[in-house]
């Protein structure tokens, strides 16, 4: 199966496969989330595989289990066990991160860029960190000099 698009919400009995075979997430098209609704929805045999998709994907499991022969899932793709926020509250509180840029004119005539990255408060690192992205190495500190 593969899903371009949108939400597939999977809520049979449990053991009962609503999924079954290998699941790609495709690499266009918008946001794709898969949410569980019951535990044991996907054959234990499948597997997942976004690391093709551009876009946002989110796997909720919604605190249920369930087992699947292999997931590969791409940097930013999101595995929800069963945090409340959605991606509106996690975009509200990524919002106030950032990053600053210091212009400084040299007596010579050039102007020193630097760019740093503000650290992340405990929240938001904890989202970076279940996004798999190490701030610290995605927003180094950079200086450049630039002619005026």
């Amino acid at each position: 199966m593969t899903i371009s698009q949108g939400r597939v919400t999977l809520g049979k009995s449990p053991f009962v496969d609503a999924l079954a075979g290998p699941v790609t997430i495709a690499a266009s098209g918008n946001a794709k989330r898969i949410t569980l609704e019951q535990s044991h929805q996907i054959n234990d045999a499948s597997t997942i595989d976004s690391t093709a998709s551009a876009g946002m994907f989110v796997f909720v499991l919604n605190g249920f289990s369930e087992t699947i022969s292999a997931l590969a899932i791409r940097t930013g793709h999101l595995v929800d066990t069963g945090d409340p926020r959605d991606w509106k509250m996690l975009r509200r509180l990524l919002s106030t991160y950032s990053l600053a840029t210091t212009r400084l004119p040299l007596e010579d005539g050039r102007v020193l860029h630097i760019r740093k990255a503000t650290i992340p408060d405990a929240e938001q690192a904890q989202v970076y960190q279940k996004l798999g992205i190490d701030w610290k190495a995605e927003f180094p500190m950079r200086k450049q000099f630039v002619k005026s």
